[in-house]
């Protein structure tokens, strides 16, 4: 069991990353600040993490964690449409952008701050390898592809891609979502037949 006094530290240094960087990139954030913003002091920021950067991970992590456990859920069902799914997962992630938006405006504007997006890239990555490795085992069979790689491609794309809606000012977020639906491969969301 966690300490209470370690939630609440973790949750003030959370609150304080986001609003920092939505201000300002987090390659600027000063550890002083950070602590000052959490009303905590340096010495207990270093037993929490190492740098502003870790901590804007830390809390991207945790508000995107609900989003892989629906997916990874979605598809234990055997029953489940994979467009749904994938639409779903989608529609998860970028609640969470907008709900930051300003974080990941901030971050990509800021062509050395890779924090935001890396996350995003190893999010998609491990949501979407074990949906590929499950895929692998149920027909129709996805192409031979090997998973991490594909993972990854796939991640990047979505990224990629979510950058450029970041970027263009907030367009119709429904067309964006169908644009990635159809930037899908057609077997990865073909329905199950076993």
């Amino acid at each position: 069991m966690t300490d209470a006094r370690v939630l609440r530290t973790r949750a003030s240094l959370h609150r304080a990353i986001a609003a920092l960087a939505a201000k300002a990139p987090v390659t600027e954030i000063t550890v002083s600040q950070l602590a000052e913003d959490a009303g905590i002091n340096r010495a207990t920021f270093y037993k929490h993490f190492d740098s502003p950067s870790e901590t804007l991970a830390s809390f991207l992590q945790a508000e995107l964690g609900p989003v892989r456990d629906r997916f990874s859920a979605d598809f234990s069902s055997p029953d489940v449409d994979p467009v749904d799914a994938y639409r779903n997962c989608v529609q998860g992630v970028l609640d969470h952008v907008e709900r930051f938006r300003d974080v990941y405006a901030m971050a990509i504007a800021t062509p050395h701050d890779g924090v935001a997006q890396n996350l995003l890239c190893d999010f998609f990555t491990d949501t979407v390898h074990p949906f590929l490795e499950s895929r692998s085992k149920v027909d129709p069979r996805v192409l031979e592809l090997e998973p991490n790689t594909a993972a990854r491609f796939f991640a990047h794309g979505i990224v990629g891609a979510i950058k450029s809606w970041v970027l263009n000012g907030d367009p119709d977020r429904e067309y964006f979502v169908r644009t990635l639906v159809g930037c899908a491969p057609d077997w990865w969301l073909r329905p199950r037949t076993t």
